[in-house]
């Protein structure tokens, strides 16, 4: 009956790692399932006596966990300090301590489910049982690793279509991946040694005994070296640097004594080799990406910690609640991951100190360290020195791996830990040399641990059907509305038609409720399912910030029925005080926000709130809508709304996205101080302005210069083009090539048709998009580059220079009267003001002047204004220009996009 249980547990823990590792629907509950079938039927079936396992780390381990969030589930009357004022806003009463039961639920059933399976394996899987758990958890992860590599080449769009050059078999999250293999390879490497050692004593052997089972070596190197290559393969840098840190040192020690050192030169040199062979591009920029511009930020963990620091210290001693740490990092206001969910902190330590508290990180902490002691070195050697030291160093490995990312939290890799520390204590003493006694308390321990999970099953499963629910009918309603379709539908009506336990589900309900009523005849129903659901997401968790986006919306519906309910307009303004308290930077949240201000309108919420509303969302930098601005500027006035876009934070912009979205605001309402020293923060770091003519876009005028924005892989797309098109590669060009830099190109120089080498110059600017305003096909440009060279004056186009089509007027340059026509005409048409636009913002023209007073509307934006090559300064509204000669005047706009 204990092998059934076992061999039950085995096949399901089989069937998680294939369902992405425990990420897919209904993988958690499954298992949780299994083992407590598996609890019952081992403590039914197990024998009258047995000998004395060490149990004691299964409690050691996973009894802090369990206490803990058990306490902060229980319905004690109390609450976390941080949902007094949602509960006194919404009159829903909650007696527990966690800000999402339901969640913090499912980690005592997890908990107690790996409990249980410790129980099991550590009651059955002692002696030579313990090593062939070894060698099935080895030779699974050379299986699940091969697959991962074939997956890779052939279907690297699988599970996921996120970084699909990186092998990671059939996790979503190829550090997970990496975490599972790499704690797997020193039991892998002492496995092989152990075979190696037994073929060569059988070799050397005199009687032809034959070899000890599972001796042949060949096999199991050819398995570490599958595991070692997918670790490399799978671009986690955690997962690399831990594995190398710590089965090099292993390597060193299994390695022949005899010219020891050669063998493991021999041996990096080898794998130095293949990999630079293989190429590592991807890898090793990866690790290049663990340094960004301000300094080591480890890919934005380094954010995320700083981020959540302040939260944890104001989480109070029993933390937020276990798996709250997604609903709780949106309290940080943390702008740097806009549009993506974090979901985890990337640093399990820092996870638990979150949930738990530093009471419950305490206990936590205390009990590892306890099991850390239980797993010392014991004096002398350990009885079955690999699986001792091949089950300590991968726990070593997951250990190290998740103080930079969420290892335990993926179900696979937590099997795997307890299968290693199963090992480990097995390896550490012999089980033969333990007292015989009976069975009876064991007995009790396992059913008891079958039936408390068994009890909890249910609710698993309810929180993952509904949750798959959920996230279903959420996928159906925005394909609908991409489509432009009405948002009803099969799955939509399953989910309006359950009684929600999660508070995922009943804000789904309540966004599908309200989606439908924008197109529903039967508004006020949909309205009223909407607010049941809330109300339900008020009970089961009160301070949740979707729950109150959702509810902002609810108030919205209402009042375009009735502006004039005030309890209404109360609501509302309680409803986004909270969301700017527990989502102050989550892109929806703010969408949502401004959709009221925008279809309600301004005077729905009273002045102060309006105000206070405002100063925050401009103290998030995130970008805001146009009309925006316009409203925040009727709020909080001009003055204040300028001097917080131009906010200065050590010599930078204090919130640059925000200024970047509000900057056509400043040019038009700020000063022309304001507006140009926030738009030199915003252009690139390519474009150096070049002062005193302070050029804020390309200055276009007589001898100018241009700067061409073009990187390395454009330039050198150009120049294959020119050369596929049989065309010259300007040397500006070939020197950008080589210099990988921008290169400058001469802008409006006078052109002088009367000799063959200007001939032949303009010829080769025509060639090339690279040294002109305008774009023309292939077979054109060839075209009008031949005509050039002969001299034919019916190229110019009417951006052609002024003075060179009066130069060629006066020298007879053309030969017939249509020629002469068509030139008088051309340069007739720059007496009237046609502006060109030369991209880039820029825009010039050329003025015909009769008096000595020049006139010019720049409109209501700062524009920098170049008058005959000249810069004239910062211009806004009407300027007047006095003294200038009659003719032809050269003006440019700058102007920002």
């Amino acid at each position: 009956m204990t092998s059934f249980a076992c061999w039950l547990i085995g096949a399901t823990a089989l069937v998680v790692l294939a369902l992405k590792g425990g990420a897919a629907p209904f993988a958690r509950p499954l298992f949780e399932t299994a083992v407590a079938i598996a609890l019952v039927v081992a403590a039914v079936g197990m024998g009258r006596r047995y000998r004395v396992p060490s149990l004691g780390w299964v409690a050691l381990a996973f009894l802090p966990v369990a206490v803990i969030a058990l306490v902060q589930v229980a319905a004690l009357g109390w609450r976390h300090p941080w949902v007094a004022a949602d509960t006194a806003v919404l009159g829903a009463a909650t007696g527990a301590w966690s800000l999402d039961t339901e969640a913090t639920w499912r980690v005592i059933a997890w908990t107690t489910a790996l409990a249980g399976l410790g129980l099991i394996l550590h009651s059955h899987f002692r002696g030579e049982r313990a090593l062939v758990l070894a060698k099935i958890l080895v030779v699974s992860a050379a299986i699940h690793a091969a697959l991962g590599i074939v997956l890779a080449l052939c279907g690297a769009d699988w599970p996921s279509v996120r970084s699909g050059f990186k092998v990671r078999s059939t996790f979503v999250y190829y550090n997970h991946a990496a975490a599972f293999w790499a704690c797997c390879l020193p039991l892998a490497i002492l496995i092989a040694r152990r075979a190696t050692n037994a073929s060569r004593s059988s070799n050397d052997s005199d009687s032809g005994a034959p070899a000890v089972t599972g001796s042949r070596p060949t096999g199991w190197w050819f398995v570490v070296g599958i595991i070692a290559l997918s670790v490399v393969l799978s671009a986690s840098r955690g997962g690399i640097l831990v594995a190398t840190a710590i089965n090099l040192p292993l390597a060193w020690r299994v390695l022949p004594r005899r010219r020891r050192a050669w063998w493991f030169t021999a041996l990096c040199a080898g794998m130095a080799l293949y990999l630079s062979v293989i190429g590592l591009r991807e890898i090793g920029d990866k690790f290049t990406a663990l340094v960004g511009p301000d300094g080591v930020t480890l890919s934005g963990r380094v954010t995320i910690w700083k981020a959540s620091l302040p939260v944890i210290a104001d989480a109070s001693p029993l933390g937020s609640g276990g798996n709250t740490a997604e609903q709780v990092y949106w309290r940080t206001g943390d702008t740097s991951f806009s549009g993506r969910t974090v979901n985890h902190l990337h640093s399990d330590p820092l996870e638990w100190l979150l949930e738990f508290g530093w009471v419950g990180a305490a206990i936590i902490g205390g009990g590892l360290v306890a099991l850390v002691w239980r797993l010392r070195p014991p004096r002398g050697s350990p009885a079955d020195p690999v699986l001792y030291w091949g089950g300590v160093l991968g726990i070593a490995h997951l250990g190290l791996h998740c103080c930079g990312d969420f290892i335990w939290n993926r179900e696979a890799i937590a099997i795997a830990a307890v299968i290693l520390v199963v090992i480990a204590c097995e390896g550490r003493t012999d089980h033969q040399q333990r007292p015989t006694v009976r069975t009876r308390w064991l007995r009790i321990a396992l059913a008891a641990t079958g039936i408390v999970l068994a009890v909890m099953c249910p609710r698993s499963w309810r929180y993952d059907i509904e949750s798959s629910l959920a996230k279903e009918a959420g996928e159906f309603i925005q394909a609908r509305k991409k489509s432009g379709l009405p948002t009803n539908g099969v799955v939509v009506d399953r989910l309006l038609a359950c009684e929600p336990m999660t508070v995922t589900c009943a804000v789904a309900q309540a966004r599908a409720a309200l989606d439908l009523q924008e197109r529903s005849a039967e508004r006020s129903t949909r309205i009223d399912q909407a607010r049941q659901a809330l109300d339900r997401a008020a009970r089961l968790a009160p301070a949740n910030a979707t729950a109150w986006v959702e509810r902002v919306r609810l108030v919205t519906a209402e009042l375009r029925f009735d502006r004039a309910h005030a309890p209404a307009h109360d609501e509302l303004a309680s409803a986004i005080d909270r969301i700017l308290v527990w989502a102050p930077a989550w892109p929806y949240a703010q969408t949502q926000i401004l959709d009221v201000i925008r279809r309600v309108g301004l005077g729905t919420l009273p002045r102060a709130h309006l105000e206070t509303l405002i100063r925050r969302l401009l103290d998030l930098d995130q970008r805001q809508p146009a009309w925006f601005f316009t409203s925040a500027q009727q709020i909080i006035g001009r003055i204040e709304l300028a001097e917080r876009l131009s906010q200065r934070s050590d010599g930078q912009l204090a919130r640059p996205e925000l200024t970047r979205s509000g900057l056509w605001w400043l040019a038009q309402k700020g000063t022309a101080e304001q507006w140009w020293w926030c738009y030199q923060q915003t252009l690139p770091k390519w474009l150096v302005l070049d002062p005193p003519r302070a050029v804020l876009l390309p200055v276009i005028g007589p001898r100018a210069t241009m700067r061409i924005a073009v990187t390395a892989d454009e330039a050198r797309a150009q120049s294959e083009q020119l050369q596929a098109a049989g065309l010259p590669v300007p040397d500006d060009l070939s020197t950008f090539l080589r210099a990988s830099g921008s290169p400058w190109s001469a802008w409006a120089e006078a052109i002088d048709l009367s000799d063959a080498a200007t001939r032949g110059r303009l010829s080769r600017e025509l060639s090339a998009d690279l040294y002109r305003g305008w774009v023309r096909a292939w077979s054109d440009r060839i075209n009008a580059a031949d005509r050039a060279a002969s001299g034919d004056t019916t190229i110019l186009r009417r951006d052609t220079d002024p003075e060179l089509v009066s130069a060629l007027l006066q020298r007879g340059v053309a030969r017939t009267a249509a020629e002469r026509e068509r030139l008088t005409h051309l340069l007739q048409a720059r007496a009237r003001p046609e502006w060109i636009t030369l991209g880039s913002g820029c825009i010039w023209t050329w003025i015909w002047v009769e008096a000595d007073r020049l006139t010019i509307s720049s409109g209501e934006r700062w524009v920098g204004l170049v008058l005959d090559g000249t810069w004239k300064g910062w211009v806004r509204g009407d300027v007047i220009i006095d003294g200038q000669p009659s003719g032809l005047h050269r003006i440019a706009i700058l102007a920002p996009p």
